[in-house]
């Protein structure tokens, strides 16, 4: 597989303009929206992002012509929430469909436009919460897409190494770098793995056996922006539409 997914990232950054792109619309669309209002989502707020520097606050998430607008700057500001009491250096925003839109086996396609920081498109289910554990944990976590380094990156994360630890286990491969132009990121859900696109072009594609690496049950979709302890650098991260095809 390793194999595989370098040859698909070669052949997207050096020879994508001679690929066929995969036509989506040739499936069943089930679902879309355009961003004209976010009654489909909810907006995670007054929360850091897991053990990140970052805070997830209202006014880091708006809407413009373009589409959804979520905003990544500089905080410096202490904050407390059920997860504790602590400086973060960035404030940005979350918007996800869990309760709303949820759907398993398809493809989710998302057009949107980044511009550095650390902004990421994900799935997740619901799941069991293990004892002594404060939130809960889910599993697979399919990073649809997330920009790290500067490059754009698909992983997907799976397995507890115990009842108190997950997503020690992750399998992922970095593409190319973002470019501020608006593209289509898709996942393909399959019954064995994953086949993931930019722009209609197959980049990366995840198989494996074990039973916690793929789900039949329904996903929800979260967007969000952040950025690294270490970066400085703001961000707009803009999203114009989301697709789900049977």
């Amino acid at each position: 597989e390793f194999l595989i997914n370098l040859f698909l990232k070669i052949r997207f950054r050096f020879f994508k303009e001679l690929c066929v792109p995969v036509d989506f619309s040739k499936r069943k669309l089930v679902f879309y929206d355009d961003f004209k209002t976010l009654d489909n989502f909810n907006i995670k707020y007054n929360e850091f992002y897991n053990d990140n520097s970052v805070w997830f606050c209202r006014d880091s998430v708006k809407l413009s012509s373009e589409g959804l607008v979520i905003s990544c700057k500089k905080d410096g500001n202490v904050h407390t929430s059920w997860q504790g009491t602590r400086t973060t250096k960035w404030k940005s925003g979350l918007v996800d469909t869990r309760g709303k839109v949820e759907y398993s086996m398809g493809i989710w396609e998302i057009e949107a436009k980044f511009n550095g920081g650390w902004p990421a498109i994900w799935l997740l289910k619901n799941d069991y919460i293990p004892e002594g554990y404060t939130k809960p944990t889910i599993i697979p976590e399919i990073d649809v897409l997330e920009t790290i380094n500067s490059k754009f990156r698909h992983t997907v994360h799976w397995g507890y190494t115990n009842d108190n630890t997950y997503r020690r286990i992750g399998t992922g491969s970095s593409i190319c770098k973002w470019d501020d132009k608006f593209h289509n990121i898709a996942v393909e859900l399959l019954d064995d793995g994953y086949r993931f696109f930019i722009d209609g072009i197959l980049t990366a594609q995840f198989r494996n056996s074990d039973k916690e690496f793929v789900t039949s049950e329904k996903n929800y979709i979260l967007l969000n922006g952040a950025n690294d302890k270490n970066s400085d650098d703001e961000s707009d991260i803009i999203f114009k539409s989301i697709r789900f095809y049977k």
